[in-house]
């Protein structure tokens, strides 16, 4: 009985220094990510009016958002681009939304028709959910661009309680991402 103990006590040992070299690992590789995507930034002179840096530590993703004011261009990575910004002209935003579950609980739209904007002036619709946990949670970005006409940050992908770091973290990056846009295709029309 004692050498199984012994040797359970070992396997998870073992496994506790795996998951820990795996994890700086992925630290590692996220600085070295960082650093390439400022140098991206610099090389294009892009100025980071509103940025937004969304980062997963369980799942190991992360998403880049920036606004720049002057060239008129946001700049996203997501995991579709992978470590590549892709910069997206303002004039071509033509929907952003957040899906929970499969409800749409926040979204801004341009019409295609004289560029107005749904609702009353570039309003924000819808409410948060009141449920104890989510299964789903991501960002949608909607452009004018027959080849690649969404964008999608994929925040949760698995049950995750509204309580949660987790989920206030990409709750917060939704929204505040939904914000910049809703004033970018505001200011459009």
């Amino acid at each position: 009985m004692e050498v199984l103990i012994i040797f359970i006590a070992i396997i998870v040992f073992v496994s506790c220094i795996g998951i820990i070299k795996k994890d700086k690992g992925y630290k590692a590789q996220v600085s070295n990510d960082d650093e390439k995507h400022l140098e991206y930034l610099s090389r294009f002179n892009v100025t980071r009016s509103r940025e937004f840096i969304w980062n997963d530590v369980i799942n190991h993703h992360y998403f880049w958002f920036i606004a720049d004011n002057k060239q008129k261009k946001i700049y996203v990575t997501t995991e579709k681009t992978g470590d590549i910004f892709i910069p997206i002209d303002y004039e071509k935003i033509m929907n952003a939304k957040i899906v929970i579950d499969s409800s749409v609980h926040g979204q801004i739209t341009r019409a295609i028709v004289g560029g107005a904007i749904a609702g009353t002036a570039g309003t924000i619709v819808g409410a948060h959910t009141a449920k104890s946990k989510v299964d789903f949670y991501k960002l949608v970005i909607e452009i004018d661009d027959i080849y690649n006409p969404t964008y999608e940050f994929v925040l949760i992908d698995e049950p995750s309680s509204t309580d949660s770091y987790r989920y206030k973290n990409a709750s917060d990056f939704a929204e505040n991402v939904l914000s910049v846009l809703k004033v970018i295709v505001f200011n459009n029309n």
